[in-house]
Order: C-alpha cells, then sequence, then structure tokens
C-alpha cells in the first residue's frame, strides 16, 4: 500500500489560545484502491520536543459513508484540527514563529479486506505557525497562575493534566465578561455575577469579600468553601489555612493528581482531599487543641498529642520527632512508618533523614527508602 502525504501549517497569525487548522492530502501512489476511515487521520502535537495529548482528526466530509475509496493516483484533501496549545506557551508574552511537530497516525485498508483488517501507519510531519500571545494573560489565584486565561472580551478555563488531573489538555471558552474576574482557587473563578469550577458555572454566594486561601479552600468570614462546595467550618471568621495545597495520598508532585489541605478555626482542625465525594472538609475529631495542630507535607499533620494522616490518628507515632519522607513514608524518633503502620525491623532515630521526591510511588518508593536506610545504616 503506498501513499504521499503533505500537511501545511495554518495561513496568517493564531491566537494561541485558538485550535490550529492544518490541511492535509493524501495521494494514492500505489496500483491498489485504499479504503479510508472517514476520520483517516488523526494527529498529536510536538511541542518543543515533547509530544502532547494534543491531538485531533481528520474528516473526510461524507456524512452517508464510514469508508471512502480513493483510487489509484487519486488525490483527497481534508482539514486536520488540533487543539490550542495554550498551556504550552504561558510564559510568552509576544508574537512568534513556531514549529510544531505532527504524530499522524493513517488508517485503511483495501476493499478485500474487512472493517477488523484495518492498516495503521504512523509518520511526522512538521508544520510552522505564527501565534500570538500578547492579547491573552493568566488570571492569577492564590498560588500563583491558575487554570483561567482572559483576553480583552473573552475568558478562557485550560484543562491541564499537570493542574486539574484531566485527562487530556483544552482550552474551554466561558461564558463570563473578563471585567472583575479573579480566581479564587486555580480552578474556581468569579466575577459579581457568575462563577465556574473548571469551565462549569455553579451556583454558589457571589461577594466582594470572597478570597482565595490556597488551591483548595476560600471564603471570608461569613462561609469558608472548599472546590466541591461547602466547608461546614464551624467559625468562618477564625479559619485559616496552612499554607499552599499539598499533593494528596496518592498523588506525585509535579504530575497533577488530587490536591489536600488542613485548616483550623478556634473550635476544631480539619482536612480536606478532592479526591473524596463529599464536599466539605472533615473535622479532626482527635485534635483537642487547634491551636496546637500544624500540617506537615502532603496529608501528614501533628499536634501536641497526635500524628495525623488524612486527619486520622496514626497510633503510636511521636509528634514531637515525627517527620514526612514522602506521602506514604514517615519517621519518628521509634522508627520508619509505613502510612499509619510501623515497619517491622527498623529502629533507631531517624528523624533527619531526607525527604525523597514523590508521594505516590509504591514500590519504587519503598525500594529507595530501604536504600537509604541501609546506606546510612538505619536499617536493622
Amino acid at each position: 500500500m503506498l501513499f504521499e502525504y503533505t500537511i501545511s501549517g495554518p495561513d496568517g497569525v493564531i491566537p494561541v489560545e485558538q485550535p490550529i487548522e492544518t490541511s492535509i492530502t493524501l495521494t494514492n501512489t500505489g496500483p491498489t484502491t485504499l479504503s479510508l476511515l472517514r476520520d483517516f487521520v488523526s494527529g498529536a502535537l510536538v511541542v518543543k520536543g515533547v509530544l502532547t495529548d494534543l491531538f485531533g482528526c481528520a474528516w473526510i466530509d461524507n456524512p452517508k459513508a464510514w469508508w471512502i475509496e480513493v483510487l489509484p493516483g487519486e488525490t483527497i484533501e481534508a482539514r486536520l484540527e488540533l487543539p490550542s496549545p495554550l498551556l504550552y506557551f504561558m510564559d510568552e508574552t509576544k508574537e512568534a514563529s513556531v514549529d510544531l511537530g505532527v504524530e499522524l497516525t493513517f488508517m485503511f485498508c483495501t476493499p478485500d479486506e474487512s472493517d477488523d483488517d484495518i492498516t495503521r501507519i504512523n509518520k511526522s510531519a512538521t508544520i510552522s505557525a505564527r501565534l500570538s500571545f500578547s492579547h491573552i494573560q493568566n488570571i492569577p489565584g492564590p498560588e500563583g497562575p491558575s487554570a483561567f486565561f482572559k483576553t480583552a472580551d473573552q475568558v478562557f478555563f485550560a484543562d491541564s493534566p499537570l493542574t486539574t488531573g484531566a485527562n487530556k489538555a483544552s482550552v474551554h471558552r466561558l461564558d463570563i465578561t473578563p471585567e472583575g474576574c479573579r480566581a479564587l482557587t486555580d480552578v474556581i473563578l468569579c466575577n459579581d455575577k457568575k462563577m465556574f469550577w473548571h469551565d462549569w458555572p455553579k451556583r454558589r454566594p457571589l461577594r466582594a469579600s470572597l478570597r482565595g486561601l490556597n488551591n483548595v479552600f476560600y471564603g471570608d468570614e461569613q462561609q469558608i468553601w472548599t472546590n466541591y462546595g461547602d466547608a461546614k467550618v464551624k467559625d468562618p471568621a477564625s479559619f485559616e489555612v496552612f499554607g499552599a495545597a499539598q499533593p494528596g495520598l496518592y498523588s506525585t508532585p509535579g504530575e497533577g493528581g488530587y490536591r489536600c489541605a488542613y485548616g483550623r478555626d478556634r473550635f476544631h482542625a480539619y482536612f480536606f482531599c478532592e479526591s473524596v465525594d463529599t464536599k466539605h472538609a472533615k473535622i479532626v475529631r482527635s485534635c483537642k487543641k487547634p491551636a496546637s495542630f500544624e500540617a506537615l507535607k502532603g496529608p501528614w499533620a501533628r499536634d501536641d498529642r497526635n500524628v495525623y494522616l488524612e486527619g486520622k490518628v496514626v497510633k503510636g507515632a511521636d509528634p514531637e520527632s515525627i517527620r514526612q519522607i514522602n506521602g506514604c513514608y514517615a519517621v519518628d524518633k521509634k522508627g520508619l512508618w509505613y502510612f499509619d503502620q510501623r515497619v517491622a525491623g527498623v529502629t533507631g532515630d531517624l528523624s533527619r533523614i531526607s525527604p525523597l521526591d514523590g508521594a505516590g510511588e509504591w514500590q519504587e518508593t519503598k525500594l529507595r527508602v530501604a536504600s537509604q536506610l541501609i546506606d546510612e545504616g538505619e536499617l536493622v
């Protein structure tokens, strides 16, 4: 099966938040008729040398047939639309020419083959585009850049696997005017009339007093909210968080996933993780003195009496010497903890061990922890 193809980039200057429309032609150079699937080619962008999950399909406009025959010597044309690469150019501030790689997968069969015998051939191509960045800016959240962007008259939500845990990167235009827009968390946006969670409108109170606390909690002296809903905090006026949101128990820093955070008011300490189905924060019931409560990294915390993992007591752990290694491991003067279980055979004061990168690796992290303990003579 022989064919030739060409792919050409868009004409003119393209706003970076818009899809990239390219044209693709395919010529059957073989002696046999090809049957092309109607969406005969898919393409994924390669941006700055990295294969992304920004992909699209080229459709032959023939709604009556799933297969289109291409005779020997015949040429067909189609349009390939690829999603906006906005997320990969967040630091750009001007107009620039860029070369974008495209990984193409062609799908076809010959007339004597069945639909189950589809041939897939992978090809690579490069397109040149001129993208404009100067007209768009990020709307900052409480911890830095949010997932929201605005132009003079439009607002966009950029669904990124790294910031929102999405399955793929995409850009959505929101039905909201840019005037007065502010990001209460990295995924909650509002002005004085509307609120959005991701790209979905939400019916929640809109007050000028609302402020972002971190990327999990926001609110004011009347009420505290999580990204999911009412946090059910007893005394919103005294509520405070412990810095930035942290990776959840099974999430790895820098690789997206669920976030978690602790907070407290004058009555209780609270814990919330995005991995749960509930909208409200969980009261840390065993904490009797919220003033002594302190959040560690990830889902770990302590007070003057206990160590906590996801708001639950880690029985037997020493709050004075506890130190997190990562989301799964912690050490205290008595030994090594894996989740809320003490690791048998490990003794001695291990609290000086440095934290390891990552929070959610399982066997790999376990081996790294053991290796470090052995190297330092602490595994007995």
